[in-house]
């Protein structure tokens, strides 16, 4: 008997911060030589790896999920797939409005003579890398 077909519809790709590590067309092709089913990425709060993961699964004839890992700043994250054009520009619309309201790093303020402190260190300013808060979201509307 065959062994059960086997799809990772959660990839994350080098677009995922601090924890993907493989271009998106070196995880599919990875994928396609180890006999996967199909293929999907999820990296954190982007859309950025599903281009270049698309035309890598398109060229092997692997199907390909397009997804999005909604990491929350209260460490929830949720895995979404849009199903059809809609919840897709609903999706980017949710990416973007949390771009856009997340806290920005700032840069160090240096002085001409030398020395002087800058700011408090990211991790400090910004919380948790690349999160968003959904209350941030849901006040700006």
């Amino acid at each position: 008997m065959p062994a059960p077909a086997f799809a990772e519809l959660c990839a994350r790709s080098n677009f995922s911060l601090l924890n993907g590590a493989s271009h998106p067309a070196e995880i599919v092709s990875t994928a396609a030589t180890h006999g996967y089913a199909s293929i999907g990425f999820c990296d954190a709060n982007t859309l950025a790896g599903i281009v270049q993961g698309h035309v890598a699964a398109e060229e092997l004839g692997l199907p390909f999920a397009v997804g999005a890992r909604l990491r929350l700043e209260d460490v929830a994250e949720f895995l979404a797939w849009p199903t059809d054009r809609a919840s897709y520009g609903r999706l980017t619309a949710l990416l973007s409005r949390g771009k856009m309201l997340a806290p920005k790093p700032q840069a160090p303020q240096h002085n001409c003579r030398g020395g002087g402190a800058g700011p408090p260190g990211r991790a400090e300013q910004a919380g948790r890398e690349g999160s968003y808060s959904i209350y941030r979201i849901a006040e700006a509307r």
